[in-house]
C-alpha cells in the first residue's frame, strides 16, 4: 500500500470512574491509534491492550512494539487486506497489535470504495444493540448503578464477578430486576475445583456466564458445560475461528464474545461469524474498553448475521470527557446506528488526538 505517511500515537484517555475486573482496576486508558495519511485522506486502526499484561498477554508496551516493527512493514507492502493478514501470520499471538492494521485498511477500502464497512464484511444487522458493562461494584451501591442504566435505555446487564464478590452480588440485582437480562463475566477468574459455587449461579436464569475457567482454556469448559445449567461464552479462549470449531467439536460453548480486535480484526471475525452459523452457536460484541474509534468497529461487527444479543457497546460520555471521534458514540433507546456511509461512527477529530498523545511514532 502506498502512504504519504505513517504513524503511531500513543494516547491517554482519563476515564470518568475507575473501572475493575477481576484481574485489576484501571482509571485511566493507553491506547494506540495507528494512522496512515494519502493526500488530504487520514485513515485509522487502534488497539487497546490494557496497560499492564493481564488480560492477555498484550500490553500497551508490547503492542507498540510489534506494531512498530512488524505491523507497518506489512502496511506498507500489502497488496490487500487478506495480504496484509498473509504478511502478518508468522507472527505468533499479537492479534490486539495486528488488528490495528486491519482496522486502518478496511477503513480505506471503504472511502476508496464509497462503501460502508459493515457491506465489505457481509453485515445484514442495521442497528446494534446495546448492553452495558458493570464493573465489580460495592454491594451498597450496585442497586443505584444498574438503575441508571436501566433508565439510560441499555438492554442487558453485564456483571464483572470475582471468588467473594459474586453470588450475593447477582442476587441483589435480580432481585431488584427480576425481568432485566443479565448475564455474569468471570473473566477467568475460577477453576473446575468451584463447580458447586458456580452452580448456586443457576437459580438466576442468566443468560449466560462469560469465561468462568483459564484464559487460554477450551477443554475445561467442556466439562464444566456438562455440570451447570448457565450457558456458557467463551472469551478470552477464542483467538481464532479454528478456536471456535474446536469448542464446538467438544461441547464448550454455545455462545461465543467476539471481540474483533482479539481475534485480529474484522478480516477474521467475519470467519467467526460463519463457523458460529455452520455450529448452531450465537454470537455477541465484547468491549475492550476502547475509545469511539475502536468502538465504531464493535457497532460494524455487530451488523454480522450471528450477533444474538446486546453487545458491550456504550456511549463515550460513560467512560470519558473527551472521546476522539465527532459525532461521538451515543446510544439511543439501548442501540446504536450501524453506519451507512463509508467509515467510522464518526470522524477523527485530528485536534482532540493529538492533546491525548503522549507519543508518537513516524515511520
Amino acid at each position: 500500500m502506498e502512504f504519504d505517511e505513517i504513524g503511531l500515537r500513543h494516547v491517554k484517555l482519563e476515564m470518568k470512574y475507575t473501572f475493575e475486573t477481576s484481574f485489576g482496576a484501571i482509571s485511566e486508558r493507553n491506547l494506540l491509534v495507528l494512522e496512515a495519511r494519502k493526500g488530504d485522506q487520514w485513515f485509522y486502526g487502534e488497539t487497546s491492550p490494557l496497560q499492564d499484561p493481564v488480560y492477555n498477554h498484550e500490553s500497551t508496551f508490547t503492542a507498540k512494539e510489534v506494531i512498530s516493527r512488524y505491523v507497518v512493514e506489512a502496511l506498507k507492502n500489502c497488496s490487500s487486506i487478506e495480504d496484509y493478514h498473509e504478511r502478518v501470520s508468522d507472527i505468533k499471538g499479537h492479534n490486539l497489535a495486528k488488528a490495528s492494521g486491519d482496522q486502518l485498511l478496511y477503513h480505506k477500502k471503504s472511502v476508496e470504495e464509497g462503501r460502508p464497512i459493515s457491506e465489505l464484511i457481509g453485515g445484514t444487522q442495521d442497528y446494534a444493540e446495546c448492553g452495558i458493562v458493570l464493573g465489580v461494584t460495592d454491594k451498597n451501591e450496585i442497586v443505584s448503578k444498574v438503575q441508571e442504566y436501566v433508565d439510560a435505555g441499555y438492554k442487558r446487564l453485564k456483571m464483572k464477578i470475582k471468588p467473594g464478590k459474586d453470588i450475593e452480588h447477582v442476587r441483589k440485582v435480580r432481585e431488584n430486576f427480576p425481568d432485566l437480562e443479565i448475564m455474569a463475566d468471570a473473566n477467568s477468574a475460577y477453576t473446575l475445583d468451584d463447580v458447586e459455587h458456580l452452580k448456586k449461579l443457576d437459580q438466576f436464569d442468566l443468560s449466560m456466564i462469560e469465561q468462568p475457567l483459564g484464559d487460554n482454556d477450551i477443554v475445561n469448559h467442556g466439562t464444566l458445560n456438562e455440570k451447570i445449567e448457565t450457558p456458557i461464552c467463551l472469551d478470552e479462549s477464542i483467538h481464532s475461528a479454528e478456536d471456535v470449531k474446536r469448542a464446538a467439536r467438544i461441547g464448550a460453548a454455545e455462545i461465543i464474545n467476539l471481540k474483533p480486535q482479539r481475534v485480529s480484526g474484522l478480516y477474521e471475525s467475519e470467519k467467526l461469524n460463519q463457523i458460529c452459523r455452520e455450529n448452531g452457536m450465537e454470537m455477541w460484541i465484547g468491549s475492550l474498553v476502547e475509545s469511539g474509534l475502536g468502538q465504531s468497529l464493535l457497532v460494524i461487527a455487530s451488523s454480522l448475521s450471528e450477533v444474538n444479543f446486546p453487545g458491550d457497546i456504550a456511549s463515550s460520555d460513560k467512560y470519558y470527557e473527551n472521546d476522539i471521534i465527532d459525532p461521538e458514540i451515543e446510544v439511543k433507546d439501548g442501540r446504536v446506528k450501524v453506519p451507512e456511509r463509508p467509515g467510522f461512527v464518526g470522524e477523527v477529530d485530528r485536534e482532540i488526538l493529538k492533546e491525548k498523545t503522549v507519543e508518537r511514532r513516524e515511520f
